[in-house]
């Protein structure tokens, strides 16, 4: 990219214009980010789940972002994930007490090529999906505690041996421990900027994973992706 073209990106901030330093390419077959089990995300109250998502192709099967869960339908922890069938929205996911429950879907489609931030927040009273800062539907659903499983968190859609998998490209993955407000949420997507004041320490960061680690761009098999949250989740890239 010129230095032009950067220049245009960070003035106007187009949709179109991709991030800072690179993100990973999943191929929508195989391609996953491994995070282990993160203990720190089960048995929350309030959470937030935050990434920058570009598709390459056009989905109408359920497609996941991110996720900690058993994809049964009833057991896991959260999920983010690009709609069902024909609806190519976004939308956010809870799961407690043997149960989950959605925000609804996005009224954005996000499959279309084009950059998109998507933030999932529960905040003890209301499931919320944000696109590009704004919240675009929400349902309300008060005093749930997340489930505690055993089950590892992933990027990329290989959901506890189930293929959910994204097909483009995934950026900035960020999961916190608390409800971010919306002024919150507009400051990383209207920023699009990695490491901004939401990063730093005390600000809630169970895990951050900018994505930049694979020189190729690639979940490379055995690829190390750095939780730069500083608490050592690092995840480890499957590529087929």
């Amino acid at each position: 990219i010129s230095s032009l073209w950067t220049i245009f990106c960070l003035l106007f901030l187009w949709a179109g214009c991709p991030l800072a330093f690179g993100a990973v390419d999943f191929d929508g077959t195989d391609d996953y980010v491994d995070g282990g089990d993160i203990n720190a995300m089960d048995g929350l109250t309030a959470v937030t789940a935050t990434a920058w998502v570009k598709a390459t192709a056009a989905s109408t099967n359920e497609i996941h972002i991110m996720d900690k869960s058993s994809c049964d339908g009833a057991t896991g922890n959260f999920e983010v994930f690009m709609g069902y069938f024909a609806a190519h929205k976004a939308s956010f996911s809870i799961y407690y007490s043997g149960t989950a429950d959605t925000s609804g879907t996005s009224t954005t489609s996000i499959d279309d090529g084009a950059w998109y931030h998507l933030a999932g927040v529960y905040d003890g009273s209301s499931i919320i999906i944000y696109v590009n800062g704004v919240q675009e539907n929400s349902k309300v659903n008060a005093g749930q505690t997340l489930s505690s499983t055993g089950l590892n968190f992933g990027i990329g859609g290989y959901c506890n041996n189930n293929p959910y998998h994204w097909n483009g490209l995934i950026d900035d993955v960020r999961v916190y421990n608390r409800a971010l407000s919306a002024s919150e949420i507009e400051v990383i997507a209207k920023g699009r900027l990695k490491y901004d004041s939401l990063t730093t320490p005390g600000n809630g960061l169970v895990g951050y994973w900018p994505l930049d680690d694979s020189p190729d761009g690639t979940s490379g098999d055995g690829d190390t992706f750095k939780d730069r949250s500083g608490n050592g989740n690092n995840g480890t890239g499957v590529d087929g």
